[in-house]
């Protein structure tokens, strides 16, 4: 009897993970696209907003639990829609493998407000609040979409990451009594934009150029993230700083610091990360970047197929891709004892070191091609020799 139950598994087991075959992998389908009503509410100026989103659905498809992926496009919420080039580029992309696609609707801000914390605040509240609700529309559709409501991801690009990251790790007691203030006057935490009463969770996360208000939020192994960001970027910052190149007074934490508190909370990530001030990475001015953007696609197909639950081969490995330029410097050895080398071209450069965690711990100007690290304690660090793409170090 228990060899008996024992195959009863197996054979289960067998049959539950081979319903992805070549899906989610191989382009198998046409695409299907909708329009529907998912909320409604009153913007910044007091108008009535109908909150809508294109659905996109694998043509002729027989599979009736399938992962959802809601898309929230950029424009640093005063711009923007859900037909934005890129969302459309990787709705149809992704459908085309299997999955179900959304492109989501939320309210603008006047540009104005985005100079004010508190504004600033009330702007991005509003478009998380409509975020949740797309959810909690999509959940209640899940019959009718064919969607596995276990398997939801959310994310976008520049204000629709921050939207999705704020969404999926940030909790209204995360905040302090002013901002749960703020919050609670735009419609509290969940908002109103619709009174569906299911979940608005997700099962993970992606951002190109995103941040969030405090990495804080983030939790013991919480949600799976796929990061996508340009190191000098000056509209959402890399690291930690004021968006909009400081016009605005908030401050946030960018994809390096994400991934850093991911990381130390056990989480899973991929990161790209591009040695350019481009905003989004794979977007120079108007012209978009074909080889940064097959790049995008290609590691967050895989940091979704990681996480499906038909996936037999999980690989959880988190890892950071450093693929659109070559470092110009390069130092030895590595690991490190005392003294380190650089293969420096001009006679003045820029070194900082950084832990694990995002702490500076040392920023100098060299001027020839060594450095002593003596007094630096053992451990693994970053370190950015002028503006390239961090390394990590070793020092031992």
């Amino acid at each position: 009897m228990k060899l008996f139950i024992l195959l009863i598994i197996f054979f289960y087991s067998i049959a539950s993970f081979s319903q992805c075959g070549n899906r989610y992998v191989d382009s198998l389908f046409e695409v299907e696209k909708n329009t529907y009503v998912f909320g409604q509410n009153t913007t910044y100026d007091g108008t009535n907003q109908t909150l809508s989103l294109d659905l996109y659905t694998p043509k002729n498809d027989v599979e009736t639990k399938r992962p959802c992926i809601i898309f929230c496009f950029g424009g640093s919420f005063v711009t923007g829609s859900r037909t934005s080039t890129e969302l459309v580029q990787l709705a149809e992309f992704f459908t085309k493998k299997g999955y179900v696609c959304a492109s989501i609707d939320y309210r603008l801000d006047n540009f104005l407000n985005l100079i004010a914390s508190e504004t600033t605040t009330k702007a991005v509240w509003r478009a998380v609040q409509d975020a949740k609700a797309a959810i909690r529309y999509l959940r209640s559709k899940q019959t009718d979409y064919k969607i596995d409501e276990k398997q939801i991801f959310i994310g976008g690009t520049s204000a629709g990451a921050i939207t999705a990251m704020t969404a999926g790790y940030s909790q209204f007691n995360d905040f302090p009594t002013s901002l749960q203030n703020t919050i609670n006057s735009v419609g509290g935490f969940e908002g109103t934009s619709n009174n569906l009463t299911v979940s608005s969770e997700v099962k993970g996360l992606f951002g190109f150029s995103g941040a969030i208000f405090d990495t804080s939020h983030i939790r013991l192994k919480d949600l799976p993230v796929y990061l996508n960001h340009a190191v000098n970027d000056l509209t959402v910052p890399f690291r930690q700083g004021k968006p909009l190149a400081g016009a605005s007074q908030i401050d946030i934490q960018g994809s390096y610091n994400i991934m850093l508190r991911v990381k130390n909370q056990q989480g899973y990530y991929v990161m790209d990360s591009f040695n350019t001030a481009n905003h989004p990475s794979f977007v120079l001015g108007t012209m978009p970047l074909i080889a940064e953007f097959d790049t995008l696609k290609s590691h967050l197909k895989g940091f979704f197929y990681d996480l499906l639950d038909c996936n037999p081969n999980k690989k959880y490995s988190s890892s950071i891709a450093q693929i659109a330029q070559k470092n110009t410097v390069s130092f030895y050895p590595n690991p490190i004892e005392n003294e380190i080398n650089f293969n420096f071209i001009s006679q003045k450069n820029n070194v900082s070191i950084y832990d694990m965690m995002g702490k500076k711990w040392l920023s100098e100007t060299v001027l020839n091609n060594k450095m002593n690290l003596e007094a630096l304690p053992k451990g693994i660090y970053w370190i950015q020799i002028n503006d390239d793409i961090p390394m990590k170090m070793i020092k031992n």
